[in-house]
């Protein structure tokens, strides 16, 4: 393995230096001779409740898609961060429509209310990080150490991710002072 390619943190397949992204695992690459690149591969399914005692203060450290939140984990997990894991969700009313067509006559639409996952099959679900509050700040320097790998389009760094005018969750632009995005309906009061 030469050291100035890229390898998978999940897979631990050898890509060129050029690669972003491993097209098996959907993973951001790392250089094999980054000293940085401590990553055990992770599940977010490894991320439940069960491993933060109950009296602990958690803080939300991020939000992201699955794969990138599993990519997280691993690096809190190497530097010994429990972590938990929340899908990010939205409420949906659930609020009766009515439509009306020559055809069909009136129709009766909508459905039950409750929350519906942020995400999809395709790009992936949008996933809350949580850790304790005594690992928050070393947590949070190892988000802003990563980011810019993991996220090839946003080179400014996780912090600037929120200053764009738009949802942190699915990218839509807000205008000033909204409340909730009116595409992934992520609520922000």
């Amino acid at each position: 393995m030469s050291d100035t390619n890229k390898i998978c943190p999940k897979c631990e397949s050898e890509y060129l230096p050029k690669a972003q992204n491993c097209p098996d695992c959907l993973v951001a690459l790392v250089f094999a001779s980054d000293p940085k690149s401590a990553h055990v591969p992770c599940s977010i399914n490894d991320a439940n409740w069960d491993n933060i005692p109950e009296d602990t203060i958690l803080g939300q450290v991020t939000s992201d898609i699955d794969h990138i939140i599993e990519t997280y984990l691993g690096f809190f997990k190497a530097e010994g961060i429990q972590a938990a894991v929340v899908p990010d969700t939205y409420y949906d009313p659930g609020e009766i429509q009515y439509s009306t067509s020559v055809v069909f006559g009136t129709q009766v639409t909508g459905g039950s209310p409750g929350q519906i996952p942020i995400g999809n099959v395709v790009e992936g679900f949008h996933y809350l990080l949580f850790v304790n509050k005594y690992d928050y700040e070393q947590a949070q320097g190892i988000i802003e150490r990563e980011f810019a790998d993991l996220h090839p389009g946003q080179e400014e760094g996780f912090s600037k991710e929120f200053d764009n005018d738009n949802c942190p969750a699915c990218g839509c632009g807000l205008h000033d002072g909204a409340i909730e995005c009116p595409d992934c309906g992520l609520n922000f009061s």
